[in-house]
């Protein structure tokens, strides 16, 4: 465990926030450490189970980065790879620009 995942709330780490929180608690994940050992792409498919609404990838990757305590932005590509695959998540083909 990370010092970003030392005590707290979920809400406590970077990119986490109440309605992540009340999202997390609700498949009872309700401290950074459980969120820790769980990991991000367990608990985003407990997420996804619970029909968690509005769920993207965005959370996906705020998870990896609260515990890294990156942003979700900021969180490398490769690092992303492994938590979608862990996830279950197939990459979806880019959109081609619209026709103007």
């Amino acid at each position: 465990m990370g010092p970003a995942v030392a005590g707290g709330r979920p809400r406590d780490l970077r990119n986490l926030g109440p309605a992540s929180e009340a999202a997390l608690v609700g498949v009872g994940i309700t401290t950074p450490e459980q969120l820790d050992r769980v990991g991000a792409a367990e608990a985003y498919r407990w997420l996804a189970d619970a029909g968690s609404p509005g769920l993207s990838l965005t959370m996906l990757w705020a998870l990896a980065g609260a515990l890294l305590g990156l942003d979700w932005r900021a969180v490398p590509a490769e690092l992303k790879e492994t938590p979608r695959a862990d996830a279950g998540v197939t990459p979806r083909a880019r959109r081609s620009a619209r026709p103007s």
